[in-house]
């Protein structure tokens, strides 16, 4: 009798403490495909573990999309069916999680990308959250994995400062003498560090 009471109290302890949590603030979506696969998983988290009422989760679907997603949930508000909320649901993953267009905005980031003064601190910084964003996502989105290539690393390289660039090729030819292949997460490693150096 006393292990049910002690899981009973352990549980109690924890739906206590999940009450003091702050509650969580789902944002808007309208329609940044590099911010859709963080809001999708906040809204799993946030509505559906909430709510299995698929009127609610479709009418919480609307209100939670802006723009172009909203529009696109509009059209399946009157289908007040479990299959209505999940073809809203998978028109937008269709949409913006589509795993080439993430691709494909992160590339265009990084091209759009002006290139960085020897002075600007705070856009080297800026370049260097793009560019780990992008390695953060690498492990989902198996087509960034050209960033490996030396098409890319070149491109990344153009947008540094001089010095930095001059810098890299060093390190890059140390890493040549010990037979060792240059990938992005070293490069990523490499500008994360300088930026962090001309912030401090």
């Amino acid at each position: 009798n006393r292990i049910p009471a002690a899981v009973s109290e352990i549980r109690a302890v924890e739906v206590l403490s999940r009450a003091q949590l702050p509650k969580f603030k789902l944002s808007v979506f309208c329609g940044d495909t590099l911010t859709f696969p963080q809001w999708l998983s906040s809204y799993e988290q946030i509505i559906e573990r909430t709510t299995e009422d698929p009127v609610l989760r479709l009418h919480y679907l609307h209100q939670y999309t802006g723009g172009e997603p909203q529009l696109l949930v509009s059209g399946y508000l009157l289908d007040t069916t479990e299959h209505g909320y999940r073809s809203a649901m998978e028109a937008l993953i269709t949409e913006y999680g589509n795993c080439f267009k993430i691709c494909k905005s992160y590339l265009d980031k990084i091209e759009a990308f002006k290139p960085i003064s020897g002075h600007d601190s705070v856009g080297l910084k800026t370049f260097s959250r793009l560019l780990r964003a992008c390695k953060g996502s690498m492990t989902s989105v198996k087509s960034l994995d050209q960033l490996n290539t030396d098409l890319y690393l070149q491109k990344i390289v153009s947008k540094l400062p001089v010095h930095l660039q001059s810098s890299w090729r060093e390190r890059v030819s140390m890493l040549h003498q010990t037979n060792t292949l240059v990938n992005f997460d070293q490069l990523v490693n490499f500008i994360e560090q300088r930026a962090h150096i001309a912030n401090d």
